[in-house]
C-alpha cells in the first residue's frame, strides 16, 4: 500500500512538472515573439524617416537647398573630407557638444543603427543612418559629403522599458496561473491512473482469497500424509 501510494506520487510531480515547463514555455515564447514586434514597431517610424531623407540627400531633384526636410527630434550631420563636423552652425552649440564625439565609419554606410552618447552625464539614444549625398545636390553643403541622418529615440525606448515591465509582470501573473492549471490537469490525468491501480489491487486481492481455500486444503492434506509416512497412498 505504502509502496503503490510512493508511485502515485512520483508520478503525479512527474505530470505536474512537465505540465508546467509547457505552460511556461508558452508563455516566454509568446512574451519573446510580443516583445521583439513591439520594439520593431517602435522604430518602424524612425527608420522609415531616416530611409526617407536618404533618398532626399542622394537625389539630385527636389531637395531643399537649405537643409533636408527633417523630421522632429531629428538632425544631419555633415562630415568634411577629413571626417570632421563641417556643419557646427546648423546643429547649434548645444547639439554639437552631444554630437562632436562622433566619428564617421564609412563602414556603416547605409546601415540603420541605435548609438548611446553621453554629455553631462547624461545619456541619451539615438537611431542613425549613413549616407553618402549625391555630388550633383543643389545644396553644397550637402553634396558628396558624408552625412549622418540621426534621430532621437529615448521616447521609443522609455516606451519599450515600460512595456518590458509591464509584460513582465504579465508574465508572473501567467507563471502563477501555470501552477494552477498545472495542478489541476494533473489530478485530472491521475484519475484514471489511479482507478487502474485500485482495479489491479482489488483483483489481486480477490485472486488471492479465491485461491487461499484450495490450498489450504491441499496443504492440510499434505500435512496429515506426513502424519503416516509408513502408509500407502491407496491408505
Amino acid at each position: 500500500m505504502k509502496k503503490t501510494t510512493t508511485v502515485i506520487q512520483h508520478q503525479r510531480w512527474q505530470l505536474f512538472w512537465a505540465e508546467l515547463f509547457s505552460f511556461s514555455l508558452i508563455f516566454v515564447v509568446l512574451a519573446l515573439i510580443i516583445l521583439n514586434l513591439y520594439q520593431r514597431t517602435l522604430y518602424n517610424d524612425v527608420d522609415q524617416n531616416l530611409n526617407q531623407q536618404r533618398t532626399q540627400l542622394t537625389s539630385t531633384k527636389g531637395q531643399p537647398k537649405n537643409a533636408p526636410n527633417l523630421p522632429f527630434q531629428a538632425n544631419a550631420v555633415v562630415f568634411n573630407q577629413n571626417g570632421q563636423i563641417s556643419n557646427q552652425n546648423f546643429l547649434g552649440q548645444q547639439n554639437y557638444n552631444l554630437f562632436k564625439s562622433i566619428s564617421l565609419d564609412t563602414k556603416t554606410l547605409n546601415q540603420l543603427q541605435t548609438i548611446t552618447l553621453t554629455r553631462n552625464n547624461n545619456q541619451a539614444n539615438f537611431r542613425t543612418l549613413l549616407v553618402k549625398a549625391s555630388r550633383k545636390n543643389p545644396n553644397p553643403a550637402y553634396a558628396g559629403h558624408y552625412v549622418l541622418l540621426i534621430q532621437n529615440i529615448d521616447p521609443q525606448i522609455n516606451a519599450f522599458n515600460n512595456f518590458r515591465l509591464v509584460l513582465l509582470f504579465t508574465l508572473i501573473i501567467c507563471g502563477l496561473l501555470a501552477v494552477i492549471i498545472a495542478y489541476f490537469l494533473t489530478q485530472r490525468s491521475m484519475r484514471p491512473i489511479i482507478q487502474s491501480w485500485q482495479k489491479q489491487r482489488d483483483f489481486s486481492a480477490d485472486a488471492a482469497h479465491e485461491l487461499r481455500t484450495p490450498l489450504t486444503i491441499i496443504q492440510n492434506n499434505l500435512e496429515y500424509l506426513l502424519t503416516q509416512p509408513r502408509q500407502t497412498i491407496i491408505d
